[in-house]
This record gives structure tokens, C-alpha cells and sequence, in this order.
């Protein structure tokens, strides 16, 4: 098949998938496609006035033979200049975790994942309805023992995982620079059928319990293992994953220096399904995200930057 023909045709197929949010997919496709290419005709050849390469795919470990550069269709857990793996572990409890001030320098602790690395993680938490719960944590290669870093805590969306989110936002090769840890709470389908956080329910939406208090277990796991600059926290999410940072900047403004939400909706705009799409047609009614926790500190909320589409037919600005 022509070349042209053939990725005018592939840039269609994952264009659609990506507009669905099946972010996954798309790469998966893009890659496939190109490794087909390249088996058959060789690479195709580059724009002379590109550089860079927004499609290069990870190398595969050398193998026998000459085989192809790009990987198969078989690896969707694989993030560039990554390594995924599994370690279980157990979540202090709550008398046990240190206090959120605190900048643990623990980057040496024999469970610390090492620098470079993108690792899957097994966690428990004594009031998750569902154990165990996982989230991937990505640590920069300049990650070097007692050395404060920042830590970004990306919320994904509905129908999303946290390789998808890695793989679509790029957010593990923008924080390499920064010398920063990335972490990517996991929602199970079995916490909600197509993996959304439940921002929108009640027992979700306050701090110390829910959801919340699930994600913020695992930030403090990552923060006994992994030195983090304690006022360098931030929290950010797409959709679903913007209206749980929302929430979460709310109740732990203690925790977080700043909070992005993208395509998302304010903290407490909804308290049940029906409540929640309403707000995402036709937006909160007035005084619903009106809240105050007891036990929350007295502190100004953090700052929010917000990103959103004036055509967004999900969420309505």
C-alpha cells in the first residue's frame, strides 16, 4: 500500500481513539502500523526539517536476528524510557504515616524504586472498599538519595489508566527535567464501571475518608520511601480525575501547593448521578460545592489553573 495513503488513513483510525479517550489504543495502532512499515519497506523517510520524533517507540531488548525496531501490538504497559513492574507493599496506617510537613529522605530504603523507573505498585488501606488498590509511580533519573523532589499527582479520567495517562499527557518525560516524581493513582473497575473517581458521591468528597483519603495514603507512601519536598506537592486531573483534584485541593489544602483541572468540574458540584449529570450538561447549581470541613485546616485554598474546551460536548464549561 502506498505510504502516504496508508498513514493518512492510520492518523484517521487514531485520531477517533483519541477523541474517545482510548489513548492506549491509538499508540498501540500507531505503532503497529509503523512496525509493519518498517518489516516490509524499511523506515519511512523523515520531514527534512523535523528533528524530532514524536513516534519513536521504545527499543526492544536485543534479540536474535533483525528484528524490528518498533514493539508489538502486545505491550501496552510499556512507557517510554520506562520500566514497569509489580512490588506489593502495605500502607501505614493512619497513627503510623508521617505528618504532611514532613520531607522524608528515604530514597535509599530498600523498597524505594530506583531513578529512571516507571513501577506499578501494590497498596492496602484500611478503609478502601476495594484492597488492594495500585497506583505507578514514575522517578526521574536524576533521583539521587536525600535530595528533595517535587511531586505531581496526575488523577486520570473515565475509561483511562495510569498508562494511558502517562502515555497521552507525557508528563514522565516533562518531569525528567524537573527532577520530579510523578505519581498515578490507579481507580479500579470494580470502584466504578468505567474507572472514574467517584467525585461526585458524598462518602467521596470529604477529607479523612473515601477516595481521598485513599489517594492521599498513597502520597504518603510515596513520601516514606522517596525524599519529597513537602511544599512542592501538586495535585492535577482530566475529567473525572480534574473534579477529584478539585476535591482534593479543597480538603487538604495542607497537602497541596497548587491544583490543575482539566475538563473537569468544581469541588462538590454534584451528589449523586443525577446531580452529576446535571452539572456536567448544564453546570453546578448554585451554593452546591458549598462545604467546610471540621477538621480541615485553616488555611486559603490553594491556587487552581484551569484548562477547558468551549466545544466540550462531556463536560460543558
Amino acid at each position: 500500500m502506498d505510504w502516504n495513503l496508508n498513514l493518512k488513513r492510520l492518523m484517521g483510525e487514531a485520531t477517533q481513539l483519541v477523541r474517545s479517550g482510548q489513548l492506549a489504543d491509538a499508540t498501540r495502532a500507531i505503532q503497529q502500523t509503523l512496525g509493519e512499515a518498517v518489516a516490509r519497506h524499511g523506515p519511512p523517510p523523515a520531514p527534512a526539517s523535523t528533528s524530532a520524533h514524536p513516534l519513536h517507540a521504545p527499543e526492544p531488548e536485543p534479540t536474535a536476528g533483525n528484528a524490528p525496531r518498533w514493539r508489538s501490538a502486545h505491550t501496552a504497559q510499556e512507557v517510554e524510557d520506562a520500566v514497569v513492574i509489580d512490588r506489593s507493599t502495605h500502607t501505614p496506617t493512619a497513627e503510623a504515616q508521617p505528618p504532611a510537613t514532613a520531607r522524608p529522605t528515604a530514597s535509599h530504603h530498600p523498597l524505594a524504586e530506583p531513578a529512571g523507573s516507571f513501577t506499578r505498585v501494590a497498596v492496602t488501606h484500611p478503609g478502601a472498599r476495594h484492597n488492594p488498590h495500585h497506583y505507578h509511580l514514575y522517578v526521574p533519573p536524576g533521583a539521587t538519595a536525600g535530595t528533595p523532589m517535587p511531586l505531581v499527582l496526575m488523577l486520570h479520567g473515565c475509561t483511562q489508566n495510569p498508562v494511558d495517562f502517562a502515555t497521552g499527557t507525557g508528563m514522565n518525560d516533562a518531569a525528567a527535567p524537573a527532577n520530579a516524581l510523578v505519581l498515578y493513582p490507579e481507580q479500579p473497575h470494580g470502584a466504578n464501571p468505567n474507572g472514574c473517581w467517584n467525585w461526585f458521591r458524598p462518602g467521596d468528597q470529604h477529607r479523612g475518608g473515601g477516595e481521598p483519603a485513599l489517594i492521599v495514603a498513597m502520597l504518603r507512601d510515596v513520601m516514606a520511601r522517596h525524599p519529597v519536598d513537602a511544599q512542592r506537592v501538586y495535585v492535577a486531573g482530566l475529567s473525572a480525575g480534574g473534579a477529584m483534584a478539585a476535591l482534593l485541593g479543597r480538603e487538604y489544602p495542607d497537602l497541596f501547593a497548587a491544583v490543575g483541572v482539566h475538563s473537569g468540574l468544581q469541588a462538590g458540584a454534584a451528589h449523586n448521578v443525577m446531580g452529576a449529570l446535571s452539572a456536567m450538561k448544564n453546570g453546578a447549581k448554585p451554593g452546591a460545592a458549598t462545604h467546610h470541613a471540621a477538621d480541615a485546616p485553616a488555611l486559603p485554598p490553594p491556587p487552581v489553573i484551569v484548562f477547558h474546551g468551549d466545544a466540550d460536548t462531556t463536560v460543558h464549561a
